[in-house]
């Protein structure tokens, strides 16, 4: 049994919306029982597995949440003892690209609408408070806020923008001009 090991599939996997199988038990012998445990959203979770001839390692740790985690891996085979391997998981949050922004101060035309944010009103990802298109000359803000800031964040604002924003945890303050 001390040759049993446990590694991160992939020691730094992002945020999809479905579990992810985080860690890898390999090096046992049949009829071992695997289990993975680990805290998430403040519950304990685990899965368990006995390990069979035809396979020779076992995914598990389905974790379904941005975060830090510690996975505990037990491997139990009676006559041998018990051996125990942690393995640390990150899990990144997904990344929700700003929307485009105006790269300068548009010159005022009156009667034109004016874009500054090309907001999606019908994102599922954040919503948006303020003036994204105005006709008048003047400085706005828009806000963005993100629907799920526990598993996403914003990408970094264009260069030519990147004055103009402000990034705090889930939400982005643009502003712009005409």
């Amino acid at each position: 049994m001390s040759n049993v090991q446990a590694n991160a599939i992939t020691p730094n996997k992002t945020y999809t919306g479905q579990p992810l199988e985080t860690v890898r038990a390999s090096g046992m012998p049949t009829g071992t029982t695997i289990t993975f445990s680990w805290e998430e959203g403040g519950q304990t979770k685990t899965e368990s597995y006995t390990a069979t001839a035809a396979q020779a390692s076992y995914d598990g740790a389905k974790i379904t949440a941005a975060g830090n985690y510690t996975v505990t891996v037990t491997f139990a085979l009676e006559g041998y003892g018990t051996e125990t391997r942690t393995v640390p998981v990150t899990v990144n949050k997904a990344t929700v690209e700003l929307p485009e922004i105006a790269t300068a101060s548009m010159r005022y035309y009156q009667g034109y609408t004016y874009t500054g944010v090309q907001v999606d009103a019908d994102s599922s990802q954040y919503n948006y408070s303020g003036t994204y298109q105005a006709v008048d000359a003047g400085t706005y803000t828009v806000t963005l806020t993100l629907e799920d800031a526990d598993n996403y964040r914003w990408g970094a604002a264009p260069s030519a923008a990147a004055n103009r924003v402000t990034i705090n945890g889930g939400t982005a303050e643009i502003r712009w001009t005409i």
